[in-house]
């Protein structure tokens, strides 16, 4: 009787040695491996399906409004001038703000005939008048002194020094401005806003660059170049074209910015 249960015993040991070693093979295979990664893997990496910023596209929307918007490089020659009266009040209350749309050094344009542009932020009084003068700032008398009509509309104006037979030479810089005043008021107390304009020319390197990028890029062109007056232009070329498109109005407020005329960009970025 012992005997027997000597062997039962043996084989209940030997068994339970068998299935201990079957064990030990399974969970040291490559395939358990790889399972145990796999697990491990999708429990550290974040849920795509319901992460709200997974695959969005967010960057693809970073590169493409970026894309919209240019790098205005002041030219490496550019001169200081001072900006007068940008942002002061006319001459009485309810007069809006006057600023010419320039940056804080000389402008260049590559047009002997550029457009200028002004701005106010609520529509003057009636009766207000407004001066347009450009000299040569080697003369003594302007070469433009012309009345502009009274804005019907707050916001960017612009002038055309095309439309008063006038051309800009190159090697010289001019002095421009806008002045207000109030009918009846003496004229020691006008407002002027003040800025430089400087004919350049076209480089060979800008003209291969505007022909190879097309009109929509001629803006992000000029700004690079430092060619302030003409990359404005364009950008309000390109919104009137285009029925005021949303990428160009973020590049026009991109390129007030860089000139520090956050209060206009403020205004006309509504």
């Amino acid at each position: 009787m012992s005997n027997t249960i000597r062997s039962i015993a043996v084989g209940f040991v030997g068994l339970a040695l068998v299935l201990a070693f079957d064990a030990i093979s399974d969970d040291t295979s490559p395939k358990a491996g790889a399972d145990k990664a796999v697990k491990s893997d999708t429990a550290h990496a974040p849920d795509t399906a319901h992460d709200p910023k997974a695959g969005t596209g967010d960057g693809a929307h970073e590169v493409e409004l970026s894309a919209c918007i240019p790098v205005y490089r002041p030219p490496k020659l550019g001169k200081p001038r001072m900006t007068v009266g940008g942002g002061s009040r006319g001459p009485g209350k309810g007069f809006p703000a006057l600023y010419v749309i320039v940056p804080d050094h000389v402008g260049q344009t590559t047009s002997s005939q550029p457009s200028l542009f002004w701005f106010v932020d609520e529509v003057p009084p009636l009766g207000t008048q407004f001066v347009f003068t450009l000299m040569d700032e080697e003369a003594d008398t302007p070469l433009i002194e012309e009345a502009l009509g009274i804005p019907e509309r707050s916001g960017l104006q612009r002038v055309r020094i095309s439309d008063f037979g006038v051309q800009l030479e190159t090697g010289t810089e001019y002095q421009w401005s806008i002045a207000m005043s109030a009918p009846g008021v003496d004229h020691s107390k006008d407002v002027i806003s003040v800025g430089w304009i400087d004919y350049v020319g076209k480089s060979d390197g800008i003209a291969a660059r505007l022909e190879a990028g097309g009109p929509e890029r001629s803006s992000f062109v000029y700004a690079e170049e430092g060619i302030w007056y003409d990359a404005l232009s364009s950008i309000h070329d390109s919104m009137e074209s285009n029925s005021g498109a949303m990428d160009f109005k973020v590049a026009r407020v991109a390129l007030l910015e860089a000139a520090g005329l956050d209060a206009v960009a403020a205004h006309v970025g509504r």
